[in-house]
């Protein structure tokens, strides 16, 4: 809350310093701040409130009545210089504090805001020296951070560095408005008035120049004595001259040292004197304020009274003695500024407590909390409030007082009644309350309904029905003259219903004619309230510029709702529109057909003559009767095919050439499928080549939806298909395929064969995936991996549910031996010492229970799922069998690998030591472990893989003798083992642990 009254205050500020300079008020923030004030004003403020401001009232009629709360008279006229002290106690608590930087204020002004003029660094510190000091009261500093600043303009023309003080500016009263606060505040550019006298502290500026001298300017100081010092010696009293005075003393004396001499005097900067304010002021202290400062000034300066502080018994306590009393209402409520004296050094403006406050509500002109004098009396305080409002009633006002230390009482005052009896005096705390008159006329008749001016009117002695519709400015043209309801209003508020006949009362006819009484109501009918009248409507939807619902005039008919329309729509279908009939219970009638161009015509057969609540519905052609999507469709082997518009007189050739052309290898035939034929019905062919030269029998004209293919030629390549020999042959490279079908032993004879170094067992080919795996088996292996992955997880699921149950079957057998001993110490039995088990033994056998017995299956990747490429091919048969079956077609992008004879074989895996074997024919598998120093304690025996030359993987198990080139991969076996197979250790963990206790602590361990 303080930062938020802090933010506010200072928004105060701105309005003045902004209002100082360019007659402009900053705009506020959203909500205002209270001054804040003692606890004693606060009570007696919420004691004011709940007898004055917040109690239901009674009117005249003894109903209760809820009033908005009461101010203080007075205490609003210092509100925004409140606002300002608060701004000025948080900006020097922070500079005393040093938190005036981390505030972070922003200097740059706003869009809108005026820029700053200069100012002198002596005007500068003699405003920063003029602001007021910190009062008593307030807000202790919290050694925090403060929120950021709204703006405050610097008086500079350039951003200041971080640290300067802020300087209140300059405010010209010359050009714009100055307000009391910156009259004591701020440097305020000003005339000094005609009767000023000059002081100690004022700053003169003298000019002076003669015939024979130029002019010449210099600064002077009336010192502490009264005196200047001339330019060309001398001294001259100044204290207690006028302006006007001084510069006629001046140039006299000059003027004995210089001939014809001219002299102008100007004053140049005020003198400060200090005064105190002392009291019940919201701000009391002393201040330094300028000579020309008056009463009126140091009282807005300071803030006014406190909660508790007088407004009409202001002290001024001169030096010499004298004591002067003001009352400040003489200045609120009349203007009085008699009383707004100049100020004199060592003045003590003293504000006493306020004695008696009452307040004033109800029909009074300014309804407030208001001070009186020991004097003053009820007429007094009614008159403060501004007097009686004509609705109030002053023939009795409520005075809620008391009969000091006896009673409480309420008195009626009659304010028509000067005597003394109606003019009681009035106590601290009273409430004084004007009630209100009855907000019922007393002499009104109404008139409602078909007439010209309907409403209250007064009514007049022998004032009649006929008089009552008179008055109103006669009957409108609707109006229902065979009869009018006349209300009329009973003593006990009921109501009785008078049948007026209206044409006959308007004639005078006695009869009718019905004298009027207070508060009765006279209902003039239309005819549309009396009688049906018909729903004068029409409805046009559908292919018009504006489809809705128009009014049916008479003689209205389908070619004057067509033009209200705007007509109809281009595409419109004009041959045959539907006009709907209602009949009069609200059903269907018939249903017409309109040929809407003879309609327009004027036609009588189609023009018919509307009737209400007709629908006339027009629609497109496209809803009328069927027409085809005007497109063609083209397909096949040309650069953009696709839907095409048709065009009039669209020819095959036209859509052939709008789709781009066709593609090199577009085939010589074009086929022409016909929409909306019979089924079976044959396209039609015709020859590309003609089509495009314009033969008509080979470029026929198209119609809607007819679809265009243009076949390829199956035997057309676009680009050469390449193969890749590398390796141990006589010409690796490239290799341009030069048949349809191509075999690797022809792109091996054409690359000059094998060198002698080859090892063709070990040769391969390795093609690209997409010629392996094919679209829809990449889909089919997703979907199949997906439904694997769901029925791992519920496997694993249902393995793990099982060996938690044998953990726990297992503990529970392992703790009954244990089960006495946990008893005994359970019913509070001491076991023996040596029975405890040591803790190292209790971590193993929890060891045991706690691992990891069952794992998930090992995820597949994407790049499990696609296939390596790798084509297993037999290169030596396919060279000695040229066609055989081994010798296989090479496809583009194939790559042929022969690597040069190996002599090693390799042994990895869990191995002592993975090496290279050098090969000996007809040797096993344990042949090569045994000379790679045997297999490791993790082998995994039954699971050694032996992998080809040629890439092909096959288990230890189906080979029987090794190869040259061949890799032997010994892989690892999991450490997995059942509980059961640590029967032994278990039971010598659990024969340690003789308490019962622990063991059962075991087993719940297990089991959550």
């Amino acid at each position: 809350m303080r930062k938020v009254g802090v933010f506010l205050c200072l928004w105060g500020l701105l309005s003045i310093l902004s209002l100082a300079q360019t007659g402009q008020p900053t705009q506020p923030p959203a909500s205002t701040t209270t001054p804040p004030s003692s606890s004693q004003a606060d009570n007696q403020h919420a004691k004011l409130a709940s007898t004055n401001g917040t109690a239901p009232a009674m009117s005249s009629e003894g109903r209760p009545r809820q009033t908005a709360p009461l101010e203080k008279f007075g205490y609003s006229y210092f509100k925004q210089a409140r606002e300002a002290i608060a701004v000025r106690r948080l900006y020097f608590q922070m500079l005393l504090q040093g938190t005036l930087q981390s505030a972070q204020m922003p200097i740059q002004p706003p869009t809108g805001m005026p820029p700053v003029q200069q100012q002198s660094t002596e005007e500068g510190k003699q405003g920063t020296a003029a602001a007021a000091p910190v009062a008593p009261g307030a807000p202790a500093g919290t050694g925090q951070q403060l929120p950021a600043f709204p703006y405050i303009a610097y008086p500079y023309s350039v951003q200041p560095a971080q640290g300067t003080p802020f300087v209140l500016p300059s405010a010209d009263a010359l050009k714009n408005f100055v307000g009391p606060d910156a009259m004591l505040w701020m440097n305020v550019l000003t005339p000094a008035p005609e009767r000023y006298q000059l002081g100690p502290g004022d700053l003169l500026t003298l000019r002076y120049w003669s015939d024979t001298l130029e002019p010449r300017e210099v600064s002077l100081r009336i010192g502490a004595q009264g005196a200047i010092t001339l330019p060309m010696g001398g001294k001259i009293i100044a204290r207690g001259q006028t302006l006007a005075q001084l510069e006629e003393t001046v140039r006299k004396a000059l003027s004995r040292v210089i001939r014809n001499v001219q002299v102008t005097l100007t004053l140049r900067e005020l003198r400060t004197m200090s005064i105190i304010v002392a009291g019940e002021a919201y701000a009391p202290g002393s201040y330094q304020v300028p000579a020309v400062a008056t009463l009126f000034n140091a009282l807005y300066a300071c803030g006014g009274p406190n909660d508790n502080g007088s407004l009409r018994r202001i002290q001024l306590k001169r030096t010499d003695g004298s004591v002067h009393t003001f009352d400040f209402y003489r200045f609120l409520l009349y203007g009085d500024g008699s009383q707004d004296v100049p100020l004199q050094p060592g003045d003590v403006i003293f504000i006493p407590p306020v004695e008696v406050q009452v307040s004033v509500s109800g029909e009074v002109h300014r309804p407030a909390i208001y001070e009186l004098l020991p004097d003053e009396r009820l007429r007094d305080a009614i008159g403060f409030a501004g007097g009686v409002k004509p609705s109030g009633v002053a023939q009795r006002v409520a005075v809620t007082s008391v009969r000091p230390g006896e009673a409480r009482q309420l008195i009626d005052a009659n304010l028509l009644d000067d005597s003394d009896r109606n003019n009681p005096p009035l106590y601290d705390g009273d409430k004084v309350e004007v009630y209100s008159i009855r907000p019922v006329f007393a002499n009104v008749v109404t008139i409602d309904g078909a007439v010209d001016q309907p409403g209250n009117y007064a009514l007049t002695p022998g004032m009649t029905v006929a008089d009552l519709v008179e008055r109103a400015r006669g009957l409108l043209e609707d109006a229902y003259i065979d009869r009018a309801d006349l209300f009329r209003t009973n003593p006990d508020n009921t109501q009785t219903l008078i049948p007026v006949p209206l044409a006959q009362a308007l004639q005078r006819d006695p009869q009718a004619n019905i004298p009027l009484q207070r508060r009765d109501r006279l209902v003039v009918y239309a005819i549309k309230d009396v009688e049906w009248m018909g729903d004068r409507r029409v409805d046009i939807k559908g292919a018009v510029q504006k489809q809705g619902t128009y009014y049916r005039a008479d003689n209205m008919r389908v070619q004057d709702l067509l033009l209200q329309a705007g007509g109809v729509l281009p595409n419109a279908y004009v041959e045959r529109a539907f006009l709907q009939r209602r009949n009069p219970d609200g059903s269907y009638g018939p249903l017409l057909a309109i040929d809407l161009r003879k309609a327009m015509l004027n036609e009588s057969e189609h023009n018919v003559l509307l009737q209400d609540r007709d629908v006339l519905m027009v629609y497109t052609r496209e809803q009328a009767q069927f027409t085809p999507e005007n497109v063609v469709t083209i397909d096949g082997a040309v650069q953009s095919p696709g839907v095409y518009p048709r065009a009039e007189n669209m020819r095959l050739a036209d859509l052939i050439r709008l789709a781009g052309g066709p593609l090199p290898e577009a085939a010589t035939r074009v086929e022409i499928a016909k929409s909306r034929k019979p089924v079976g019905t044959p396209p039609i062919e015709v020859s590309l080549e003609q089509a495009l030269q314009g033969s008509e029998a080979h470029n026929p004209l198209l119609e809607d939806g007819d679809v265009v293919t243009v076949r390829a030629r199956g035997d057309f390549r676009l680009k050469p298909q390449t193969v890749y020999l590398r390796g141990a042959v006589k010409e690796p490279g490239p290799y341009t395929l030069q048949a349809a079908t191509e075999r690797l032993s022809d792109i091996v004879k054409r690359a000059g064969g094998l060198l002698d170094t080859a090892y063709p067992q070990a040769a391969r080919l390795l093609r690209r995936p997409d010629q392996v795996v094919s679209d829809l088996q990449k889909t089919l292996t997703g979907r199949i991996l997906q439904v694997m992955k769901i029925v791992n997880e519920e496997e694993y699921r249902r393995a793990l549910a099982r060996s938690d149950v044998e953990r726990v079957r297992f503990a529970a057998g392992l703790a009954q031996p244990a089960v006495p001993a946990g008893a005994a110490a359970l019913v509070g039995q001491v076991a023996p010492a040596s029975a405890s088990p040591s803790p190292e033994k209790v971590a193993e056998a929890a060891s045991l229970f706690t691992r990891d017995m069952v794992s998930q299956a090992r995820p597949l990747k994407e790049d499990d799922l696609l296939p390596a490429g790798n084509v297993r091919i037999d290169m030596v048969t396919a060279l000695q069998k040229p066609g055989s079956a081994a010798d296989i077609e090479v496809r583009d992008g194939d790559i042929i690998y022969v690597p040069e004879k190996p002599t090693t074989v390799a042994v990895t895996g869990a191995v002592v030591v993975p090496s290279a074997v050098l090969y000996t024919p007809g040797k096993g598998v344990s042949y090569y472990v045994e000379h790679a120093g045997g297999f490791t304690a993790d082998a995994a025996r039954d699971k050694i893989l032996v992998i080809r030359a040629t890439g092909e993987v096959l288990p230890a198990r189906k080979v029987r003798t090794v190869e040259l080139g061949d890799i032997i991969f010994v892989p690892t076996r999991v450490m997995a083992e059942r509980l059961r197979d640590r029967q032994a250790e278990l039971d010598a963990a659990i024969r340690s642990i003789t308490t019962g206790a622990i063991v059962f602590r075991l087993i719940e361990t297990l089991v959550k």
